[in-house]
Protein backbone atom coordinates (compact mmCIF):
# COMPACT_ATOMS: atom_id res chain seq x y z
CA UNK A 1 0.00 0.00 0.00
CA UNK A 2 1.49 3.25 -0.71
CA UNK A 3 2.08 5.67 1.51
CA UNK A 4 -0.19 9.00 1.56
CA UNK A 5 1.31 12.45 0.39
CA UNK A 6 1.61 14.72 3.15
CA UNK A 7 0.09 17.61 3.36
CA UNK A 8 1.73 20.87 1.72
CA UNK A 9 3.52 22.99 4.40
CA UNK A 10 2.28 26.47 3.59
CA UNK A 11 5.09 28.97 3.26
CA UNK A 12 6.44 31.02 6.27
CA UNK A 13 4.83 34.78 5.97
CA UNK A 14 6.76 37.43 5.20
CA UNK A 15 9.23 34.98 3.15
CA UNK A 16 9.30 34.93 -0.62
CA UNK A 17 11.01 32.84 -3.47
CA UNK A 18 12.83 34.69 -5.69
CA UNK A 19 13.92 33.05 -9.55
CA UNK A 20 15.73 34.33 -12.08
CA UNK A 21 14.59 33.38 -15.46
CA UNK A 22 17.62 31.65 -17.16
CA UNK A 23 15.92 31.68 -20.70
CA UNK A 24 12.79 33.32 -21.87
CA UNK A 25 9.38 31.54 -22.17
CA UNK A 26 6.31 32.22 -24.40
CA UNK A 27 3.01 30.57 -22.82
CA UNK A 28 1.46 27.81 -24.77
CA UNK A 29 -1.49 27.59 -22.86
CA UNK A 30 -3.74 29.67 -21.22
CA UNK A 31 -2.52 29.10 -17.26
CA UNK A 32 1.22 29.58 -18.15
CA UNK A 33 3.15 32.41 -17.73
CA UNK A 34 4.99 34.50 -20.30
CA UNK A 35 8.48 36.06 -19.49
CA UNK A 36 11.47 37.11 -20.96
CA UNK A 37 15.44 35.69 -20.04
CA UNK A 38 16.63 37.87 -16.69
CA UNK A 39 13.27 38.62 -15.49
CA UNK A 40 12.59 38.17 -11.64
CA UNK A 41 9.75 35.86 -10.83
CA UNK A 42 8.42 35.34 -7.17
CA UNK A 43 7.61 31.78 -6.82
CA UNK A 44 3.87 31.13 -5.93
CA UNK A 45 4.13 27.17 -5.70
CA UNK A 46 6.03 24.44 -7.20
CA UNK A 47 3.97 20.63 -5.94
CA UNK A 48 4.54 19.83 -9.92
CA UNK A 49 8.27 19.46 -9.78
CA UNK A 50 8.58 20.08 -13.80
CA UNK A 51 5.64 23.05 -13.76
CA UNK A 52 5.99 25.96 -10.88
CA UNK A 53 3.46 28.31 -10.46
CA UNK A 54 5.15 31.99 -10.24
CA UNK A 55 4.56 35.33 -10.51
CA UNK A 56 6.10 38.29 -12.56
CA UNK A 57 4.68 41.48 -12.28
CA UNK A 58 1.03 41.36 -11.99
CA UNK A 59 0.64 38.04 -13.92
CA UNK A 60 0.43 34.42 -12.40
CA UNK A 61 0.74 31.34 -14.12
CA UNK A 62 2.64 28.16 -14.28
CA UNK A 63 6.20 28.15 -15.77
CA UNK A 64 9.20 25.51 -16.77
CA UNK A 65 11.26 24.88 -13.60
CA UNK A 66 14.10 23.92 -15.75
CA UNK A 67 13.84 27.54 -17.17
CA UNK A 68 14.67 29.76 -13.60
CA UNK A 69 17.62 29.47 -11.23
CA UNK A 70 16.57 30.17 -7.51
CA UNK A 71 18.31 34.03 -7.10
CA UNK A 72 18.49 33.48 -3.34
CA UNK A 73 16.59 30.44 -1.35
CA UNK A 74 14.67 32.51 0.43
CA UNK A 75 14.34 36.69 1.34
CA UNK A 76 12.79 36.82 4.96
CA UNK A 77 10.94 39.75 5.12
CA UNK A 78 11.94 41.43 2.12
CA UNK A 79 9.86 44.34 3.03
CA UNK A 80 10.83 45.06 6.12
CA UNK A 81 14.25 45.16 4.50
CA UNK A 82 13.11 47.51 1.92
CA UNK A 83 11.77 49.39 4.32
CA UNK A 84 14.76 49.71 6.65
CA UNK A 85 16.95 51.11 3.79
CA UNK A 86 14.59 53.32 1.84
CA UNK A 87 14.87 50.90 -1.04
CA UNK A 88 11.73 52.13 -2.90
CA UNK A 89 12.08 50.65 -5.74
CA UNK A 90 12.21 46.97 -4.09
CA UNK A 91 9.38 47.52 -1.61
CA UNK A 92 6.66 48.50 -4.26
CA UNK A 93 7.47 45.30 -6.39
CA UNK A 94 7.20 43.29 -2.74
CA UNK A 95 3.78 45.08 -2.21
CA UNK A 96 3.16 44.34 -5.87
CA UNK A 97 3.62 40.17 -5.67
CA UNK A 98 1.92 40.24 -2.74
CA UNK A 99 4.19 40.68 0.46
CA UNK A 100 1.88 41.85 3.56
CA UNK A 101 2.72 45.08 4.15
CA UNK A 102 1.44 44.53 7.82
CA UNK A 103 3.53 41.94 8.60
CA UNK A 104 6.07 41.67 11.42
CA UNK A 105 9.66 40.53 11.95
CA UNK A 106 11.41 38.66 15.00
CA UNK A 107 11.01 42.08 17.07
CA UNK A 108 7.67 42.52 16.06
CA UNK A 109 8.31 45.30 14.19
CA UNK A 110 6.15 46.09 10.66
CA UNK A 111 7.93 47.73 7.71
CA UNK A 112 6.37 50.61 8.51
CA UNK A 113 8.16 50.84 12.25
CA UNK A 114 11.50 50.41 9.87
CA UNK A 115 10.48 52.98 7.33
CA UNK A 116 10.14 55.33 9.58
CA UNK A 117 13.24 54.86 11.80
CA UNK A 118 14.79 55.45 8.53
CA UNK A 119 13.43 58.57 8.22
CA UNK A 120 12.12 57.37 4.60
CA UNK A 121 9.05 59.29 3.84
CA UNK A 122 8.25 58.07 0.48
CA UNK A 123 8.35 54.30 1.75
CA UNK A 124 5.98 55.69 5.00
CA UNK A 125 3.75 56.55 2.43
CA UNK A 126 3.24 53.48 0.16
CA UNK A 127 3.47 51.02 2.93
CA UNK A 128 0.25 53.18 4.35
CA UNK A 129 -1.05 53.30 0.91
CA UNK A 130 -1.00 49.41 0.55
CA UNK A 131 -2.49 49.00 4.50
CA UNK A 132 -5.51 51.26 3.71
CA UNK A 133 -6.19 48.53 0.81
CA UNK A 134 -6.45 45.54 3.99
CA UNK A 135 -7.61 48.03 6.67
CA UNK A 136 -9.60 51.04 5.62
CA UNK A 137 -9.10 52.44 9.26
CA UNK A 138 -4.79 52.70 9.69
CA UNK A 139 -5.11 53.32 13.62
CA UNK A 140 -4.58 49.73 14.39
CA UNK A 141 -1.28 49.42 12.62
CA UNK A 142 0.31 52.75 12.59
CA UNK A 143 -0.06 52.45 16.73
CA UNK A 144 0.93 48.78 16.58
CA UNK A 145 3.71 48.10 19.11
CA UNK A 146 6.91 46.10 18.69
CA UNK A 147 8.22 44.06 21.56
CA UNK A 148 9.76 47.27 22.85
CA UNK A 149 6.48 48.72 23.10
CA UNK A 150 7.54 51.34 20.25
CA UNK A 151 5.10 52.26 17.52
CA UNK A 152 6.17 53.85 14.54
CA UNK A 153 5.72 57.02 15.47
CA UNK A 154 8.04 56.17 18.71
CA UNK A 155 10.59 54.65 17.35
CA UNK A 156 11.72 57.08 15.04
CA UNK A 157 14.97 59.42 16.44
CA UNK A 158 13.22 62.71 15.78
CA UNK A 159 10.41 64.81 14.71
CA UNK A 160 11.00 64.32 10.98
CA UNK A 161 8.44 64.94 8.08
CA UNK A 162 7.84 60.92 8.72
CA UNK A 163 6.21 61.66 11.70
CA UNK A 164 3.94 64.58 10.30
CA UNK A 165 2.96 61.86 7.73
CA UNK A 166 2.19 59.25 10.40
CA UNK A 167 0.30 61.45 12.73
CA UNK A 168 -1.89 62.77 9.59
CA UNK A 169 -2.79 59.18 9.17
CA UNK A 170 -3.48 58.12 12.83
CA UNK A 171 -6.02 61.19 13.54
CA UNK A 172 -9.11 60.00 12.02
CA UNK A 173 -10.36 57.49 9.47
CA UNK A 174 -9.34 58.79 6.27
CA UNK A 175 -12.05 59.18 3.72
CA UNK A 176 -11.44 57.03 0.71
CA UNK A 177 -11.24 59.99 -1.92
CA UNK A 178 -8.04 61.06 -0.22
CA UNK A 179 -6.03 58.21 -0.56
CA UNK A 180 -3.85 57.64 -3.51
CA UNK A 181 -3.43 54.22 -4.77
CA UNK A 182 -0.20 54.40 -6.34
CA UNK A 183 0.32 50.40 -8.26
CA UNK A 184 3.24 49.60 -9.73
CA UNK A 185 3.03 48.05 -13.09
Amino acid sequence: MAKPVPPKIAPKPGKVTVLRALYGYTAQQEDELTFTEGDILYLVDQTDANWWRARCGMKVGLIPSNYVEMKMDAIENPLHDAARRGNIDFLKECLTNGVSATGLDASGNSPLHWSAKGGHLECVQEIIRAAMKTYRNPKHFINAQNKLGDTPLTAQPAKTTCQSSISFWNTEQIPQSKIKTNSVQ
